[in-house]
Protein backbone atom coordinates (compact mmCIF):
# COMPACT_ATOMS: atom_id res chain seq x y z
CA UNK A 1 0.00 0.00 0.00
CA UNK A 2 1.47 3.06 -1.13
CA UNK A 3 0.50 6.63 0.16
CA UNK A 4 0.74 9.85 -2.59
CA UNK A 5 2.64 12.82 -0.54
CA UNK A 6 -0.92 14.84 -1.12
CA UNK A 7 -2.80 12.60 0.91
CA UNK A 8 -0.36 12.75 4.07
CA UNK A 9 -1.55 14.63 6.86
CA UNK A 10 -0.61 17.98 6.81
CA UNK A 11 1.51 19.61 9.37
CA UNK A 12 -0.08 22.79 11.88
CA UNK A 13 1.63 25.98 11.04
CA UNK A 14 4.13 26.72 13.91
CA UNK A 15 2.77 28.97 16.59
CA UNK A 16 4.08 32.77 16.14
CA UNK A 17 5.84 33.12 20.02
CA UNK A 18 4.47 36.61 21.66
CA UNK A 19 7.96 38.19 21.77
CA UNK A 20 8.03 38.09 17.79
CA UNK A 21 4.71 39.99 18.27
CA UNK A 22 6.85 42.43 20.49
CA UNK A 23 9.19 42.93 18.16
CA UNK A 24 7.30 43.45 14.97
CA UNK A 25 5.62 46.50 17.28
CA UNK A 26 8.93 48.01 17.91
CA UNK A 27 10.04 47.95 15.15
CA UNK A 28 7.05 49.11 13.61
CA UNK A 29 6.79 51.95 15.98
CA UNK A 30 10.41 53.16 15.07
CA UNK A 31 9.71 53.51 11.34
CA UNK A 32 6.71 55.51 12.49
CA UNK A 33 9.28 57.49 14.21
CA UNK A 34 11.27 57.86 11.52
CA UNK A 35 8.88 58.99 8.84
CA UNK A 36 7.22 61.35 11.84
CA UNK A 37 10.89 63.01 11.73
CA UNK A 38 10.53 63.19 8.11
CA UNK A 39 7.19 64.69 8.07
CA UNK A 40 7.95 67.68 10.23
CA UNK A 41 10.58 68.48 8.13
CA UNK A 42 8.56 68.62 5.72
CA UNK A 43 5.73 70.90 7.38
CA UNK A 44 8.48 73.03 8.85
CA UNK A 45 10.34 73.61 5.20
CA UNK A 46 7.69 76.63 4.70
CA UNK A 47 8.38 78.93 8.24
CA UNK A 48 12.18 77.67 7.33
CA UNK A 49 11.94 79.45 3.80
CA UNK A 50 9.74 82.38 4.91
CA UNK A 51 12.48 82.77 7.90
CA UNK A 52 14.99 82.97 6.09
CA UNK A 53 14.34 84.46 2.75
CA UNK A 54 15.12 81.15 1.21
CA UNK A 55 13.80 79.67 -2.34
CA UNK A 56 13.71 76.38 -3.52
CA UNK A 57 17.12 75.91 -3.64
CA UNK A 58 18.20 76.64 -0.28
CA UNK A 59 14.82 74.16 1.42
CA UNK A 60 16.62 71.64 -1.03
CA UNK A 61 20.10 72.37 0.90
CA UNK A 62 17.95 71.82 4.36
CA UNK A 63 16.70 68.31 3.37
CA UNK A 64 20.37 67.51 2.09
CA UNK A 65 21.89 68.20 4.95
CA UNK A 66 19.49 66.21 7.25
CA UNK A 67 19.47 63.17 4.85
CA UNK A 68 23.32 63.58 5.30
CA UNK A 69 23.32 63.97 9.08
CA UNK A 70 20.69 60.70 9.32
CA UNK A 71 22.95 58.87 6.97
CA UNK A 72 26.25 59.62 8.49
CA UNK A 73 24.86 58.76 11.98
CA UNK A 74 23.77 54.89 10.69
CA UNK A 75 27.12 53.37 10.39
CA UNK A 76 28.48 54.57 14.31
CA UNK A 77 24.85 54.26 16.11
CA UNK A 78 25.11 50.83 14.76
CA UNK A 79 28.27 50.12 15.82
CA UNK A 80 27.11 51.02 19.46
CA UNK A 81 23.75 49.23 19.56
CA UNK A 82 26.06 46.29 18.85
CA UNK A 83 28.34 47.02 21.87
CA UNK A 84 24.96 47.86 24.05
CA UNK A 85 22.40 45.81 22.58
CA UNK A 86 19.78 46.22 20.34
CA UNK A 87 16.49 46.51 22.70
CA UNK A 88 18.68 49.16 25.10
CA UNK A 89 19.55 51.29 22.05
CA UNK A 90 15.91 51.58 20.55
CA UNK A 91 14.93 52.67 24.19
CA UNK A 92 17.47 54.95 24.34
CA UNK A 93 16.39 56.46 21.16
CA UNK A 94 13.25 56.45 21.44
CA UNK A 95 13.74 58.31 25.32
CA UNK A 96 15.83 61.20 23.55
CA UNK A 97 13.47 61.70 20.62
CA UNK A 98 10.67 61.76 23.43
CA UNK A 99 12.56 64.27 25.18
CA UNK A 100 13.53 66.32 22.15
CA UNK A 101 10.24 66.49 20.99
CA UNK A 102 9.26 67.52 24.28
CA UNK A 103 11.71 70.23 25.08
CA UNK A 104 10.53 73.74 24.92
CA UNK A 105 13.26 75.29 22.56
CA UNK A 106 11.35 72.50 19.62
CA UNK A 107 8.08 73.68 20.20
CA UNK A 108 8.87 77.49 20.40
CA UNK A 109 10.52 77.04 17.12
CA UNK A 110 7.22 77.43 15.07
CA UNK A 111 7.21 81.06 16.43
CA UNK A 112 9.73 81.64 13.92
CA UNK A 113 6.94 82.87 11.08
Amino acid sequence: MSTNASEAPQAAPPKVPGSAWLTLIAVALGTMVVQLDGTVLAVANASIASYFNAGLDGIAWVNTSYLLVMAGLMVPLGTIADRIGAKKALLIGVAGFALASSSPDSRSASSCS
